[in-house]
This record gives structure tokens, sequence and C-alpha cells, in this order.
């Protein structure tokens, strides 16, 4: 019960004439993601905000699930279409900023906002979200939504019920760019004598190729 509640008051955030014509442009753009101000959520539920940081593996999940369901009110067939939507947070308030010296295992799995100047761009490469996989007992082909980095296989086949072997189907899967970056403290933010601190991120999608080395960037993101 505590996440519908979660999601019905995030949903009334996105409800609001600005997210509306956010998500209304989502299909003339052909995002998938939507920008969520974060000081819309404080000014709406300060308490659910501060839950937002400090367990963003629960309430992250549940303002997608929020913004998907405003799409289906605004765009249903776009929202049938793209299946999901990406929420990317920005303007958390300065004192959510955490510098790179700082970061460490207290800010795991929390919500932070750190500063910094990119010094390493990879390529962009593909990642797979939506994997494919045929049963090479029956030829069933059945989709598995990817979370992580590690390609997450399936159990059983849905069909026969046999614990594969499965082939992976390039092809009929659905892939999103990403990029990784490396970003180090500001020159003006190192103490005298001291070697700069440095953190790797991911971006992705519409992210990717946004920042460049020596670019300076404020980040939104989770540890």
């Amino acid at each position: 019960m505590l996440e519908v509640s979660v999601e019905e008051r995030l949903q009334e955030v996105l409800s609001s004439e600005k997210y509306r014509v956010r998500l209304n442009q989502m299909s003339v753009s052909g995002s998938r993601s939507l920008a969520v101000d974060f000081t819309d959520i404080i000014t709406y539920d300060s308490e659910l905000a501060k839950k937002l940081v400090m367990n963003p593996d629960d309430y992250l999940p549940a303002l997608e699930k929020a913004a998907l369901e405003q799409l289906k009110r605004e765009d249903p067939q776009y929202a049938e279409e793209i299946e999901g939507v990406r929420v990317r947070l920005q303007k958390l308030p300065e004192d959510l900023t955490v510098s790179l010296r700082r970061l460490g295992a207290k800010n795991i799995n929390k919500l932070v906002r750190v500063e910094g100047i990119v010094v390493r761009a990879s390529p962009v490469r593909p990642l797979v979200v939506k994997a494919a996989f045929k049963c090479k007992s029956c030829e069933h082909i059945q989709y598995i939504f990817q979370t992580s980095m590690v390609m997450k296989m399936p159990g059983v086949c849905e069909s026969c019920k046999r614990r594969g072997p499965f082939e992976f189907l390039q092809s009929e899967s659905s892939f999103i760019d990403y990029q990784e970056l490396r970003v180090q403290e500001k020159p003006e933010d190192l103490p005298p004598g001291q070697l700069p601190r440095w953190i790797d991120i991911r971006v992705y999608e519409e992210l990717v190729d946004t920042a460049r080395p020596g670019d300076t960037v404020i980040i939104t993101g989770v540890v």
C-alpha cells in the first residue's frame, strides 16, 4: 500500500502543467527521459523529498512509474511504444552537494549532487535494456528487462519450462546509448599540496556527448 500511495503523490507533482508540457514533448523529440526539478518535490512534500534522497533505490522507481502513468494520460500511444520513462532529477539544493574528496561509504545508495571538471570521456556505447532470448529447445522468444551492466538471463523458458539453453537475439533486443565520464575536483576546491580526487560516472541517452574534457559539470545521481 505504501508504494501505491507514494506513486499517487508523485503523480500529483507530475500532473502540473509544467510536466504535462514536458511529457507531451517527449514523443516529439523521441525521448524516453523526463527532467524533474527536485525543488518541485520539496515544495509538494519535503518529507517525501528526504526519503527520495535517502532511499533512491526505492523511491526513484516509484517516481518513474508515476511518470509513465502520467504519460499514459497525455500520450497513451507513445507510452505503450517506449514502455518506460527514465526520470532525470535536476535542481537539487546546494546543501545536498558532496565534494568529491568527502564522497565515501556513507553516500552509497544515496542521491547526491557533485561538482567537478570532466577529464575523460569514453566513446558512446550501446547498452541493452530489453534483451530477447530464444529457447533452443522450443524456439520460444522471451524478453527480460535489464537493470544493470551484467546481462540477466532467463531462468526457465516461459513456454516449455526447460532451463535452456538460450540464445541472445541482438536484432530483437532494445538498446540505449551510454557513456562513461571521469569527473575530477576543480582546482579551486583542491587543498594545498593534495592530488585531485576523481569519480567515474555513467550517463545515458540524451546526456551522452553533452560534456567533454575540460567542461565544468554539476551532476545529480546515485552513488
